[in-house]
C-alpha cells in the first residue's frame, strides 16, 4: 500500500522494477519510524525488533487493526465503542485514488522477490513480533 500512496502518486511507474525497487529501499522503514537505529543490521532482526517492541506499550498491526482495537480499549479500561473506527479510505471526497493491485493479483514471481526484499530488511522481524505480541494479548 505504501507504494501505490506515496511512489505512485509521487510519479513513479506501476511496474515490477519499481515495486521491486521500492521495497528494497524501505525494507526496514517502519523499524526506523518507530525509533529503531538504522545501522542494525537485518542478521540481529529478531533482537533487534524485541527491543525495540520494549520501548512501547502497545503496536497496532494494520492487517488485525480491530483486534488491536480490542486490545487497545482493553488496555485503556474504556469500552469498545471508544475505540470505533471508520475506514478512511472509503470516501474520496474529490481527490483521485491510485488503483491498488491486491498482493494475491501480482505475477507470483514478483510475490515471491517481494518477500524475499522485505525479508532482507528489519521490518520483517518487526512484524512478526508486533504479531506475536497481539497473539499473546488477545
Amino acid at each position: 500500500a505504501a507504494f501505490y500512496h506515496f511512489a505512485m502518486n509521487h510519479g513513479k511507474p506501476n511496474t515490477t522494477e519499481a515495486k521491486l525497487k521500492w521495497v528494497g529501499a524501505e525494507a526496514s522503514s517502519m523499524y526506523e519510524y518507530l525509533g529503531g537505529d538504522p545501522a542494525d543490521s537485518a542478521g540481529a532482526g529478531r533482537e533487534a525488533a524485541a527491543s525495540l517492541l520494549r520501548r512501547y506499550d502497545l503496536v497496532l498491526v494494520v492487517e488485525r487493526f480491530a483486534e488491536s482495537l480490542v486490545v487497545l480499549a482493553d488496555a485503556l479500561g474504556v469500552r469498545l465503542c471508544d475505540v470505533l473506527f471508520l475506514p478512511a479510505k472509503t470516501k474520496h471526497f474529490g481527490t483521485r485514488r491510485r488503483p491498488h493491485i491486491p498482493l494475491a493479483w501480482e505475477e507470483p514471481a514478483l510475490v515471491e522477490d517481494l518477500r524475499a526484499a522485505f525479508a532482507r530488511g528489519l521490518d520483517e522481524p518487526l512484524y512478526a513480533a508486533s504479531v506475536a505480541a497481539l497473539d499473546a494479548a488477545v
